[in-house]
């Protein structure tokens, strides 16, 4: 009689074999949970990379002591050969003030390059050159 009662269903009604049938809550209950679950998963994805800092010396002296530093970060990277370059990762704190300076000593000489018009929002890597005149040159790649 079971057999004849379920095949009289339709068949969105129908029963199968050990599986239970999903009430109205638990069905909005999945549907959220699948909501959440692909929100989730998208914006996975929007996190953008931690940005890249490279110093370059494009000087004929060798830079030392060189510590470059910005919006919530500093970071010493050492000495520099000439024609090197030296990059690493950083984690910038966009709430906080902009900008960036590099200090680097170089032919017995003490330089700081302080540029506040710079900023890592949106971008994937910052290049800094410093150039023969020990001035420094800054390039920004916001590609992705």
């Amino acid at each position: 009689m079971a057999s004849v009662l379920s095949s009289a269903l339709p068949a969105r009604h129908r029963l199968i074999r050990g599986v239970r049938p999903l009430h109205p809550p638990q069905k909005t209950l999945m549907k959220h949970l699948l909501v959440i679950a692909l929100a989730a998963t998208l914006l996975a994805g929007c996190t953008p990379p931690t940005p890249v800092l490279t110093v370059i010396n494009a000087s004929p002296s060798t830079l030392t002591n060189i510590v470059a530093s910005g919006s919530g970060f500093s970071v010493p990277l050492g000495s520099l050969a000439p024609g090197s370059q030296s990059q690493v990762m950083v984690n910038p704190q966009p709430r906080d003030h902009p900008g960036f300076t590099l200090n680097f000593d170089a032919d017995g000489k003490h330089f700081s390059d302080v540029n506040p018009n710079k900023s890592f929002r949106a971008m994937k890597e910052v290049m800094m050159t410093v150039t023969s005149e020990f001035s420094v040159t800054y390039e920004s790649v916001t590609t992705f």
